[in-house]
């Protein structure tokens, strides 16, 4: 987990600014979380899925005024911009990226309660999908930096952030592999808050946005075999690896680096017949790490 003093400058994020009066009924009609939850003191994670309801691009999302900052990974910014232009049709809105101008930072969820409320720095939200992820700076880099003498904060290498999210079983990096391969339940957005839900026992069923009718089907019909889980291994594995529970295929490897995910099976055999047992992949010896969320499913 990240020191109290510590700061993470992350190099690959975009800022993409989403204006115009049709914004809101947009971004409620393509994303997967509820949008009118969104005001300028919390911010929301979301994604934008296939039709079919497998994973395509993940990302923050904060309103400033009537304006929308959309915080995303840089390798695929440019796609989501498309894919959002794609949708967009005659609707009233326009989107800019304006990385130039802004930078992405960590800090700890402690450091965070301190500065919320000082004008140190241009934005600061507490990561929506746990606490335990700390907080993101989003500001120019000169006010930054000014930030991070008057704070005393010490500059962390990236490493420590990617640790951390393995550790909680959240993937950054390697979500390209993903892409069209996995459904958003498998990917646990659920769990971590990433879609909204109605008000009723039918929780899945209203609010439409692309790929929540196999969304709410898989839900609904409790048809969700599969996850996504951190493996933690001593050695290299290989992406589409089988992994096993003695003689028994039990998953595969979807990201094999720089931190390992596997899509692992929930039931023939029940996870948790294997859950705390060594698993094998490749020759390797690998275990299963259990999210932060896992205990509360």
């Amino acid at each position: 987990m990240m020191e109290e003093n510590s700061i993470i400058i992350l190099k690959d994020r975009d800022i993409i600014s989403v204006s115009g009066s049709d914004s809101t009924s947009f971004l409620q009609n393509v994303i997967t979380n509820d949008i009118n939850k969104l005001n300028e003191s919390n911010s929301l994670y979301s994604a934008l899925l296939t039709p079919q309801g497998k994973y395509l691009y993940d990302f923050f999302i904060l309103k400033r005024e009537k304006n929308y900052l959309i915080d995303c990974e840089s390798e695929t910014a440019e796609n989501l911009l498309s894919c959002f232009q794609k949708y967009k049709l005659n609707a009233n809105i326009e989107f800019k990226n304006i990385t130039s101008d802004n930078s992405v930072a960590i800090i700890a969820y402690k450091k965070f309660q301190q500065i919320q409320k000082n004008d140190i720095v241009d934005i600061v939200f507490s990561d929506p999908r746990t606490n335990l992820m700390g907080a993101r700076i989003i500001s120019k880099l000169e006010k930054l930096n000014l930030a991070i003498k008057k704070l005393e904060l010490k500059l962390t290498d990236e490493e420590q952030y990617f640790e951390t999210a393995h550790a909680l079983g959240l993937p950054i990096k390697g979500l390209e592999k993903l892409q069209n391969q996995i459904f958003a339940l498998e990917l646990n957005f659920e769990e971590i808050g990433a879609i909204r839900k109605a008000l009723d026992k039918n929780n899945f069923k209203k609010g439409c946005y692309i790929g929540q009718e196999n969304t709410s089907r898989m839900k609904i019909g409790n048809k969700l075999r599969r996850r996504l889980l951190p493996l933690k291994t001593s050695n290299k594995l290989k992406d589409g690896s089988e992994i096993f529970f003695k003689n028994e295929v039990i998953g595969k490897v979807m990201i094999s680096k720089p931190k390992a995910f596997g899509l692992i099976k929930l039931y023939d055999p029940n996870i948790e017949s294997f859950l705390d047992e060594d698993l094998k992949c490749n020759n390797s010896n690998i275990n299963l790490l259990k999210p932060y969320w896992f205990n509360q499913r």
